[in-house]
């Protein structure tokens, strides 16, 4: 392990969790003189660095992202849609390979987990300006990825993995979308109903907060034995293969 290297990483991740944006954290490294971490392997590779190859929030985020940093190492996440097209798409995830523990961590899972649930409830900010009120808030009721705020004749929100569909395979959504106002109208009805509830019936709204706190937990127990699941099967595939192999050298 680079410790050197190590050392900016967990750095950045540190300063995610205490509320720094991807932005300001960029600034600060670009000042600084580090590295960017493409630049650091150039050197690393005996390669110069390129002067064009900068820090930016982008790039603060694409290392959020990335879990090599907590020792989990995925393969077969890209393909290609023959072999005369290179361009490179996104497999359904069912298809990933991944392997826990395969590298030592750089971050443990806690610090990585915090960093994504921060990084991931900032609101961006669009072309124009406008954060959107409940961006980061909505996901889409199919594929469960987050609704981004777009704007055509009217504000909407739209899926953005329809949005992003030309990197995936065969896992990208739908086009459906709603409008901000229509949202927003349904959102205030909710906030409306949550208050009434906890004003005029205090045991009745404790039950409902604990049965979608409920919800929740036997929802993260359920994809993580079908990750337990997959990854079984994986293994006796494997393990069938390897043996077919043996048995015939």
């Amino acid at each position: 392990m680079d410790e050197e290297a190590a050392e900016v990483i967990r750095e950045i991740f540190r300063r995610v969790v205490a509320g720094e944006s991807g932005n300001d954290i960029a600034r600060t490294l670009q000042a600084r003189g580090l590295l960017t971490p493409n630049n650091y392997k150039n050197t690393k590779d005996g390669k110069p660095p390129s002067e064009f190859t900068i820090w930016s929030g982008r790039t603060i985020h694409h290392l959020i992202d990335n879990p090599t940093y907590v020792g989990l190492y995925i393969a077969q996440k890209h393909t290609t849609p023959s072999y005369k097209n290179h361009k490179r798409i996104i497999r359904s995830e069912e298809e990933w390979v991944k392997i826990e523990n395969h590298h030592p961590a750089i971050v443990d899972l806690e610090t990585f987990e915090a960093a994504k649930r921060l990084r991931d409830a900032r609101r961006r900010i669009t072309k124009r300006g406008d954060k959107g009120e409940l961006s980061g808030l909505l996901f889409c009721k199919d594929c469960g990825s987050k609704l981004a705020l777009a704007h055509q004749q009217y504000d909407y929100y739209i899926c953005n993995k329809y949005r992003a569909r030309s990197l995936y395979e065969t896992d990208h959504c739908t086009r459906h979308a709603i409008r901000r106002e229509a949202i927003a109208q349904i959102a205030l009805v909710k906030i409306q109903e949550t208050i009434a509830l906890a004003l005029g019936n205090k045991e009745r709204f404790i039950a409902e907060v604990n049965k979608s706190a409920n919800k929740d937990t036997e929802k993260a127990i359920k994809h993580k034995a079908a990750e337990l699941a997959k990854a079984e099967r994986r293994i006796a595939d494997s393990t069938a293969l390897s043996a077919a192999f043996t048995k015939t050298t």
